[in-house]
């Protein structure tokens, strides 16, 4: 249709029409690539947003897990301490 109009518009010589016919193609095809680009932008969001939904959901679990490691190391290492204190105890009681 554009095609048609243009080729009527430069038969007729018709320059004003030629350039305004040429200024809309122009126009339509910016107006179409910044919707693209607006498009991937957004979705370039949703996806860093989803990324650091997953990232946050992953210190979270990693954090629990070393938690709960050290919880259970430092918790052996008191019944340990207290092994070897009572130990000595007896030791030292039975030397007395």
């Amino acid at each position: 249709m554009i095609l048609r109009r243009l080729s009527k518009h430069v038969k007729g010589q018709n320059w004003f029409a030629v350039a305004l016919d040429f200024l809309i193609v122009v126009l339509g095809v910016f107006a179409g690539l910044q919707v693209s680009n607006w498009n991937e932008a957004r979705q370039d969001r949703n996806q860093a947003a989803a990324l650091l939904e997953r990232l946050e959901s992953d210190f979270r679990e990693t954090r629990a897990l070393a938690i709960e490691q050290n919880r259970g190391y430092y918790s052996n290492t008191v019944k340990l301490n207290e092994l070897i204190v009572k130990s000595h105890l007896r030791r030292a009681r039975r030397d007395l």
